[in-house]
């Protein structure tokens, strides 16, 4: 008897230890606000932040929009398995203003027509006065101080540069529309580039596939000179995605520029019609790659120096809105959105619930 209720002291003994190794099982949960610490917690394994979740960050002349990490937005129904280092994303207070009059019902053809109406009759400038503003608007985030290049990330290296127009120049309405105040110089689309990157890119459409790129191939472009197409790397695909969708909406042939249009099928010789593709790739890269804290930064940037926003920077869901319902086949019919991109809805539907509500 004495023995039996040895045993079973020494099993309730490791019962209990076995739990209070359970119990102390945490994580560590850091907010943060402009890299400083706004709240750190320790969060209990596998459960969620629940009430412990901290009051929203003030910041003067912004609104809070959210905790994200690395990029992403962060879920508070996710359950805490790790640690997590969360940084406080903020919106310029002016945002809600500025889309005030933006109507969350319009689709298509009609938010086209609000959107352009809110964005054109912006400042412009020279040519020759953006290379001063490009080391403002794309200054590095993670990398003060240096300038950040498309295609290749921080300029670490200080190599040399030039100025890319995403929307290629020659790819105008009736031609090339150059570097004339208007079109040729908004900055919403003129990134600084590596030279033999920009040179590399040509004129040619956006679009998956190629070979990578002959200068600078460890930064993972492709291009694909028998198609005429270029595939940015992946850090960069939604930033494409959202600068051409910006010329589409801002440039409607209604204020004496061109009508710029994404298509599915963009000629990839001259006369090009004003038009650049492909449509349904940039659409995707628009849902794979998410917002940036880079291009956030530029776009508040842009604003202060052009007054005006690119939306959809601003709100990525607008661009479903817009084309989402159809796209155009190879013969030009058209064919179910939905279709090929099931997954868009489901997303979408979710960052328009937290847009209009």
């Amino acid at each position: 008897m004495k023995k039996l209720i040895t045993i079973l002291f020494f099993f309730l003994l490791f019962f209990l230890v076995s739990c209070q190794e359970k119990k102390e099982a945490t994580h560590q949960v850091t907010f943060l606000v402009d890299q400083e610490i706004y709240l750190s917690l320790n969060i209990k394994n596998n459960r969620l932040i629940g009430q412990l979740k901290p009051t929203d960050p003030l910041k003067e002349g912004f609104n809070f929009s959210h905790w994200e990490e690395n990029g992403y937005t962060f879920s508070f129904e996710t359950r805490i398995q790790r640690d997590y280092n969360l940084q406080a994303v903020f919106m310029a207070a002016l945002d809600a203003n500025y889309y005030q009059n933006i109507n969350p019902e319009l689709v298509g053809n009609g938010l086209k027509a609000a959107l352009n109406n809110l964005i054109k009759g912006h400042k412009m400038y020279s040519y020759s006065t953006l290379n001063a503003y490009l080391t403002y608007t794309d200054e590095s985030v993670t990398n003060p101080g240096v300038i950040y290049l498309t295609y290749s990330g921080p300029n670490l290296e200080n190599r040399g540069w030039n100025k890319e127009h995403t929307w290629a120049q020659s790819r105008g309405e009736d031609g090339s529309f150059g570097t004339g105040v208007g079109i040729g110089t908004d900055m919403h689309h003129i990134r600084p580039t590596l030279n033999s990157l920009n040179s590399e890119r040509s004129n040619y459409n956006f679009d998956a596939g190629g070979v990578p790129t002959n200068s600078y191939a460890n930064y993972g472009n492709k291009v694909n000179t028998s198609a005429k197409t270029f595939e940015p790397r992946d850090e960069d695909k939604g930033d494409i995605a959202r600068i051409l969708m910006y010329m589409d909406v801002r440039y409607e042939g209604d204020d004496g520029y061109d009508n710029l249009t994404l298509v599915e099928n963009a000629p990839t010789s001259s006369p090009y019609h004003g038009q650049i593709g492909r449509l349904s790739t940039l659409m995707q890269w628009n849902l794979d790659d998410p917002v940036s804290p880079q291009e956030r930064q530029r776009n508040e940037r842009v604003f202060e120096k052009q007054n005006n926003r690119n939306p959809f920077i601003d709100h990525p869901e607008l661009a479903n809105k817009i084309w989402g319902p159809t796209l155009l086949e190879k013969n030009n019919q058209p064919k179910e959105f939905k279709n090929n991109f099931k997954i868009i809805d489901i997303y979408y539907m979710d960052l328009k619930r937290s847009l209009y509500i």
